[in-house]
């Protein structure tokens, strides 16, 4: 009788503590977005997951637009009515059964979507998370990167040079020589991607305890001088490969402000990376460093990349009296064409002053931790639907390239997606009562 006594009272002291814990914060942030946030994910990711979206494609854009979901689905799970998590989950098991890399021909999108692959296993480790699928996700994808950095013909701009493997065009580009071009020592997106996905499964593999071909110090040396060659400063800004690409047939019309037929080349000998592909920077950096044990030079160095981006490419406006955020389309600033005359454009069309600030609604931009767009974008939460003059800014000239419907452009702006990334983007770094506008719509 004495013993059931006791544990009444310490019941009641249990349930009297948590009672009086809820009385002194009545004030604790809201554990879940509005339901109006979570039809936005019903109606945008929800859907787009249920597709194939592994396809050659659909890939480019899935990897673009999914990455920041993703990381927010695994963050904050506790934040939607919905099942986010596990429906990444389930997308992910379709692509261990379907995903074949090899049947995809454009290099680019390949190992887009293999890295954000890698980021998911990363993601699955990271939140201790892990089982015999996301095993057999590894090895497929361990093989594939293991062909393409050593043993698949790695092709150049000049084809008097044959490299096979990935890993011998790198060497090649660390050192010191004079080119033709400028643009024959660039550091290519497919380097980028396949380096960052290597070191992302050389992290999961060693936590796991599962077996892979990379050399860890190797990688580790090699990604490590990719920094040092192409990283530099310039009036206090930190910048990749600045000056690198400026005779690039996408940069040989930067000097231009504006879109008409017949222009003649106008170089700008200096000229930044874009800022579209720049988003992409802080989780490349990230991955570099999740085989270091030095975090804070990593931290550091996204830290001053966060600072250029955010001075020097990240504005806004008021247009038609709705804020509009925005970015110059280099990111130094300048403001000139870019790919004028593209293979997926009409001829004597480009991309005009600030036509690249759509990528701010697809990128990885959040992974900046940068408050000004953190802020931005919690502003862009009223500004939709978006005008006609914002949205020509935007979705930039119409292309040709295919893409999946849901993330077609201008419907993108228009059926959910690029408003629920306001909320995502804007919330990624913040509590939810700092970072939501007042709903109901």
């Amino acid at each position: 009788m004495e013993s059931r006594l006791i544990k009444l009272l310490l019941i009641c002291l249990v349930v009297s503590a948590c009672s009086n814990e809820k009385q002194i914060n009545p004030t604790s942030p809201k554990a879940e977005h509005s339901q109006y946030v979570n039809r936005l994910w019903h109606s945008t990711i929800s859907e787009a997951l249920s597709e194939p979206l592994w396809l050659e494609d659909f890939a480019y854009d899935a990897a673009n637009a999914l990455m920041l979901p993703m990381y927010y689905s695994f963050k904050f799970p506790e934040r939607f009515t919905i099942e986010t998590q596990q429906e990444f989950n389930t997308f992910f098991r379709e692509v261990s059964l379907n995903f074949h890399p090899q049947q995809i021909e454009n290099r680019v999108v390949k190992t887009q979507f293999i890295y954000f692959t890698t980021q998911y296993l990363k993601l699955r480790n990271q939140y201790g998370f892990w089982d015999d699928k996301d095993t057999k996700l590894f090895i497929l994808l361990t093989d594939e990167l293991h062909l393409l950095w050593n043993d698949e013909v790695a092709i150049h701009w000049d084809q008097s040079l044959n490299f096979v493997g990935i890993k011998e065009r790198v060497l090649w580009k660390l050192q010191a020589k004079e080119v033709a071009f400028s643009y024959y020592n660039a550091f290519i997106d497919e380097e980028w991607f396949t380096i960052s996905a290597i070191s992302d499964l050389i992290n999961v593999g060693n936590n796991q305890g599962l077996p892979h071909s990379f050399d860890n110090d190797e990688i580790y040396n090699i990604s490590t001088a990719v920094l040092s060659n192409f990283l530099a400063y310039e009036d206090q800004y930190l910048y990749f490969q600045k000056g690198t690409w400026f005779d690039h047939r996408d940069y040989r019309y930067a000097g231009h402000e504006n879109v008409a037929e017949n222009l003649a080349p106008s170089y700008v000998k200096n000229i930044a990376v874009d800022s579209s592909h720049s988003h992409r920077l802080p989780l490349f950096i990230d991955s570099f460093s999740s085989i270091s044990s030095d975090k804070e030079y990593y931290k550091k160095i996204i830290s001053e990349l966060m600072r250029t981006f955010s001075d020097q490419a990240l504005t806004s406006m008021e247009i038609d009296d709705q804020f509009v955020i925005l970015q110059n389309n280099y990111f130094d600033g300048h403001n000139g064409l870019y790919r004028y005359s593209y293979s997926t454009l009409n001829e004597g069309s480009g991309y005009g002053p600030y036509q690249l600030s759509g990528t701010l609604f697809v990128g990885y931009y959040a992974f900046f931790e940068s408050d000004g767009y953190r802020d931005s974008m919690k502003k862009m939460q009223s500004s939709f639907p978006i005008n006609d003059q914002a949205l020509a800014l935007y979705v930039g000239p119409k292309s040709t390239r295919a893409r999946h419907y849901l993330f077609d452009w201008p419907a993108y702006f228009n059926n959910g997606f690029a408003e629920l990334f306001t909320y995502l983007s804007a919330c990624y770094n913040s509590d939810l009562n700092s970072c939501e506008i007042k709903e109901q719509k």
